[in-house]
């Protein structure tokens, strides 16, 4: 998300998403391409949430965002490259922003966002009946699995009770070419925590995270972030 207009003094504010798309691995990079924003005013449009998107395995790409009415806006761009139009999602849940999104072993699309009373749960855009528990504004997904902290606590907690990766802030999770299920989060010292192999590991050394990111190729999982001193920082334990 950038600012596409910020004049200040009563001027525009506007927000607008943005895809930086590669063609190739390793090959060039396009020009940025805006993708607009579900609301329709800058008023309202400036109180859009953090976007989260995910690539399906027919070639469609799910984005998710949480609009000025605290419900999902969602837009899918085809196989072919288009983009369809801005949508809401079915529901009327209140959500946090801080959405999580994954696929599971079928392919299907599960978005999980913290709401007043429970985490809402909508597959392939289509809300689940079932109320799952109450979170803080901590979620992640990965396979279609759900990890959250409960409201006021450092514990996280997954399918099969405590995951194992106490802490605060966001989350990451993802699923391995293993089948396994790797979590990355900071510990209360703001300390870069990684769950990967049955194991625990710590970064411990430079600046707690402004932003972190997970990234699970053939080998050992990296971790690349920007700290709080600027500085960009990568890590392969």
């Amino acid at each position: 998300m950038r600012f596409a207009a910020i004049d200040g003094h009563g001027g525009r504010n506007r927000r607008e998403l943005v895809l930086l798309e590669q063609r190739s691995p390793g090959g060039p990079f396009l020009a940025w391409r805006g993708l607009g924003n579900p609301e329709r005013t800058d008023d309202r449009g400036r109180r859009i949430g953090a976007p989260v998107a995910v690539a399906a395995p027919d070639g469609r790409v799910h984005l998710f965002v949480r609009n000025a009415d605290k419900a999902v806006s969602t837009r899918i761009r085809t196989a072919d490259g288009s983009w369809g139009p801005w949508r809401t999602l079915p529901g009327d849940a209140e959500v946090q922003d801080g959405f999580a999104v994954s696929l599971d072993a079928a392919g299907r699309v599960h978005l999980y966002a913290a709401g007043r009373e429970s985490v809402r749960h909508w597959v392939d855009g289509v809300e689940r009946p079932e109320r799952l528990p109450l979170s803080g504004s901590t979620v992640a997904s990965a396979g279609g699995e759900l990890y959250y902290r409960r409201p006021a606590s450092g514990r996280l907690l997954g399918p099969a009770g405590d995951a194992g990766l106490d802490g605060y802030g966001g989350v990451v999770a993802a699923r391995s070419t293993a089948r396994e299920t790797v979590l990355l989060g900071t510990d209360e010292r703001g300390r870069v925590l990684l769950r990967a192999g049955g194991r625990l590991l710590t970064r411990t050394a430079g600046t707690a995270p402004v932003a972190a990111a997970l990234h699970l190729g053939k080998g050992r999982p990296a971790v690349v972030g920007l700290g709080a001193d600027g500085h960009p920082w990568s890590w392969r334990p």
